[in-house]
């Protein structure tokens, strides 16, 4: 099987869907073709296999790839099930929880997305995940050019993933539409503040509490 032979590490923090979509272009393979490859359903309103994989999808996944079933779970959103996240087992979908919920699309730091050549953070579809603490911005919200939020819709089945490039369907575009924006969202516009601006230790402070640890008072 071609997937066999290439092998692509994840990144730290990275979520599934982008190291699918990784590989996928590593191979010059569409999305629909990669994901049958390595056993993996796609739906139409977003994979459940992004919240988490059952214990088939693992196995079939890392024998594909060679990545451990435990690096697979991590690139879940079973990583922060807990107080950031609820997951319904039986639907496979995150629970509703307020503030402490799941997004449908995702937040983004472009200078991230540039130093990663297009791989994508996990924390980011988060809703507490707000500041990227490594390059002192707010993180961008929707795609600049299209206005959708980035990543609420799966990657075009029968086309090669673009890391780092818009999916959402152009400005205008007929809904269920095959066009997508292809925007690169390394080039969105960002708020960059100080190292010391409060809104930083809001994010650290959240980042504490989300892994359970106890955030210093000021």
């Amino acid at each position: 099987m071609l997937f066999r032979s290439v092998r692509v590490a994840p990144v730290p923090g990275e979520a599934l869907d982008s190291w699918l979509e990784a590989v996928a272009h590593r191979c010059c393979a569409t999305f629909e073709e990669l994901l049958a490859a390595v056993g993996l359903p796609q739906g139409r309103k977003g994979p459940r296999w992004i919240v988490a994989l059952n214990t088939q999808e693992r196995r079939c996944l890392a024998t594909a790839t060679g990545i451990t079933q435990q690096q697979l779970r991590a690139m879940t959103l079973q990583a922060y099930e807990g107080p950031a996240v609820r997951i319904d087992y039986h639907r496979r979908t995150p629970a509703r929880t307020g503030a402490w919920g799941y997004c449908g699309g995702s937040r983004y730091c472009p200078a991230c997305l540039t130093e990663t050549r297009g791989r994508w953070k996990l924390e980011w579809r988060l809703p507490w995940y707000f500041a990227c603490l490594r390059h002192h911005a707010l993180l961008a919200d929707i795609c600049q050019t299209c206005g959708n939020s980035p990543r609420r819709t799966t990657p075009k089945p029968d086309a090669v993933p673009e890391p780092g490039r818009c999916a959402c369907p152009p400005e205008g575009a007929p809904k269920g539409g095959k066009h997508r924006c292809s925007a690169d969202l390394t080039d969105a516009q960002v708020l960059v503040l100080p190292n010391n601006h409060p809104v930083f230790q809001a994010q650290r402070h959240v980042n504490l509490l989300v892994a359970g640890q106890q955030a210093p008072r000021t």
